[in-house]
């Protein structure tokens, strides 16, 4: 095996709830995923500005910049053009989650509380895919 087939895929959660955050990092880095943790939309822009992920997990309430503000600079600066984006809210009858979908190109909308494998199943399929294209 050569280093490109070990190298695990790189998430990236954007959470302002420290507790929440240390979860989401938890399962997904049991779902075969390197994670990083930013607290606050402006960080977790400087960190997809200095590296590259394969999925952006982001709740869409922060300090900051929100979540769509966050994946609306990722697209507009073609920052990360296959990652997986996935945004996770406790709004879910604020947001319009199929305009978000079409306008950032998101590849799920989940509602807290959500389950942790389905974030996790949401993650992989969005590697799935990415090896496949």
């Amino acid at each position: 095996m050569n280093e490109c087939t070990l190298a695990r895929p790189r998430a990236l959660v954007a959470e302002d709830d420290r507790a929440l955050a240390d979860v989401i990092r938890l399962a997904l880095s049991r779902g075969g995923f390197d994670v990083t943790v930013a607290h606050d939309g402006n960080k977790a822009l400087q960190l997809v500005r200095a590296g590259q992920f394969d999925v952006i997990c982001s709740d869409y309430q922060m300090p900051g910049m929100n979540g769509e503000q966050l994946f609306a600079a990722v697209r507009k600066d073609n920052l990360s053009t296959d990652v997986m984006l996935i945004l996770c809210s406790a709004r879910s009858y604020e947001l319009d989650s199929e305009r978000l979908r079409a306008e950032l190109g998101l590849g799920a909308v989940l509602y807290k509380p959500f389950s942790l494998a389905e974030l996790v199943a949401v993650a992989r399929s969005g590697q799935a895919s990415l090896s496949t294209s």
